[in-house]
């Protein structure tokens, strides 16, 4: 569009350039009388000032367009480091009272007891077996957890199991707790490795999840040890608390 316009502004600049050439032969020439030649002077002179006035106007209109375009960028600039500079600050936040749940294998006198009830199948009849899976955590976090839940446990033997029933707790920074797992199920196994998936959030609302990978040892059918193999990083699943 700004290029129609510049070409069309050159257009009228040439005739405004032109016009008194062209008044001033008319005129000299006499293809008209003297009053015409007159008339056809101020017929001139109306066209050169619309076309003047036109300019003026044009070059007005397109010094404020160039003045609203700059600052519409530095709005958009300024909009776009306050955002980021918001979302700076709101993850500082969340890092400072981050929870995060790691292994615990020393002294759990004052620890949170937790418990979940798992079955490896709807048929309760044929559960033959239960196993109490122990599993020891600390809260190692700037944060307290909130909600502790377990929302699942998997076995790479079998599907992906929740639980039938499960304790919501929450636990202070640097608190212990002792997950007891009662996994009732109908087959007999020597060991068996398996993954507990747990969610919680901190003080400001943040949901993580976190998964402990362990293997339980059994010795004539009973449990015997369970390992923690490996626990997670943590995972941030939903933000909470913004800033306003």
């Amino acid at each position: 569009m700004d290029e129609k316009q510049d070409k069309l502004l050159r257009k009228i600049w040439i005739v405004i350039l032109l016009s008194p050439f062209i008044v001033g032969l008319i005129v000299s020439i006499n293809v008209v009388d003297i009053t015409i030649s007159n008339d056809w002077i101020g017929f001139y002179g109306t066209i050169i000032g619309g076309l003047v006035t036109y300019f003026s106007i044009y070059m007005s209109m397109k010094g404020v367009r160039g003045q609203l375009m700059t600052q519409k960028e530095a709005n958009d600039l300024t909009r776009y480091q306050l955002n980021n500079e918001k979302i700076k600050i709101e993850e500082e936040r969340r890092l400072s009272v981050r929870a995060y749940i790691n292994e615990f294998s020393g002294d759990s006198k004052g620890a949170i007891s937790y418990l979940a009830v798992m079955f490896d199948d709807h048929r309760l009849e044929e559960h033959t077996y239960q196993d109490d899976i122990i599993l020891n955590i600390k809260n190692i976090g700037l944060g307290p957890i909130i909600s502790l839940k377990v929302i699942g446990m998997k076995s790479f033997q079998a599907e992906f199991l929740t639980p039938f029933h499960e304790e919501t707790k929450s636990l202070e920074k640097d608190g212990i707790m002792i997950i007891t797992i009662s996994y009732m199920h109908s087959q007999s196994f020597l060991s068996n490795n398996q993954q507990v998936i747990l969610e919680y959030y901190d003080i400001l609302d943040n949901l993580y999840t976190q998964s402990i990978t362990f293997t339980v040892l059994k010795k004539d059918g009973r449990l015997e040890k369970t390992i923690i193999n490996n626990i997670s990083k943590q995972e941030l699943i939903t933000s909470g608390k913004k800033i306003n």
